[in-house]
């Protein structure tokens, strides 16, 4: 808030306000300041969430990479997914 708890009270009592009202006024001012902080919490907390999402994004693009990386290796990447069959010569001495 702009103004601190003492600048409010002073600002009261320069415009003549006492009294119920400025007690209400001041109930008003204290509810705002709470909810201020509740909001700047909130936005520490989403901030944090979206900070760790994009950690576990980082982490599932560098999986990815690294399996493909070995499918590459092993040579799994350009062929058809399915069964792979090689004909064999057959050797009678066996």
């Amino acid at each position: 808030m702009s103004l601190t708890f003492n600048e409010f009270q002073r600002e009261l009592t320069k415009r003549g306000i006492d009294g119920p009202i400025a007690y209400m006024f001041t109930l008003v001012y204290e509810r705002l300041a709470e909810s201020i902080n509740n909001q700047e919490e909130t936005a520490g907390a989403i901030l944090m969430l979206t900070e760790q999402m994009q950690s576990f994004v980082n982490l599932r693009e560098m999986d990815i990479r690294d399996v493909d990386a070995i499918k590459k290796k092993v040579g799994i990447i350009g062929k058809t997914p399915g069964v792979d069959v090689h004909s064999v010569a057959n050797e009678p001495e066996k």
